[in-house]
């Protein structure tokens, strides 16, 4: 028994100024990989009012999908086409997120938060509010959105 305990003293020992050194080490690296998403979560965003299919284009992976909050999953195809669509029915005149979080967790980030949208449909003004979960990939030294999730919270404020 007190062999095992030995055993367990010294890898905590070892283990633990390695341990010390990562967080600090990487935290700056943590800041700038949460601010790098924060920022192409807000050109995301900036794309959708636009309707810059080119800039989604680059955003969004090539097996990116999406659930809307009606359920139905789309990709980036589908995506790409309903922002391009010259008959598209509704418009997004604008576009705020709130209590947006970053987990920074190596290669994949996760973006949570509330989107606020409002959308010119059928010539009338509809504000919109949606929790929302967009997660990133690193591939090619590019962060790219892999998935999104929209769940309907409510009206907007």
């Amino acid at each position: 028994m007190i062999r095992v305990l030995t055993i367990i003293v010294l890898i905590v020992a070892i283990s633990s100024p390695a341990s010390g050194q990562i967080p600090g080490a990487s935290a700056p690296r943590r800041r700038s990989v949460e601010s790098e998403v924060r920022k192409l979560d807000r050109e995301w965003g900036a794309a959708v009012v636009r309707r810059d299919a080119a800039a989604l284009d680059r955003l969004l992976a090539e097996d990116y999908t999406q659930i809307n909050p009606s359920g139905e999953t789309t990709n980036k195809a589908q995506e790409i086409a309903d922002t391009d669509a010259p008959t598209f029915v509704s418009t997004v005149e604008s576009l705020r997120t709130e209590d947006v979080e970053v987990s920074v967790s190596g290669e994949r980030e996760t973006v949570t938060g509330t989107v606020v949208v409002s959308v010119r449909f059928d010539g009338r003004g509809i504000r919109e509010r949606y929790g929302y979960t967009r997660t990133y990939v690193r591939r090619d030294g590019r962060w790219r959105i892999v998935a999104a999730q929209l769940t309907k919270t409510g009206a907007g404020r």
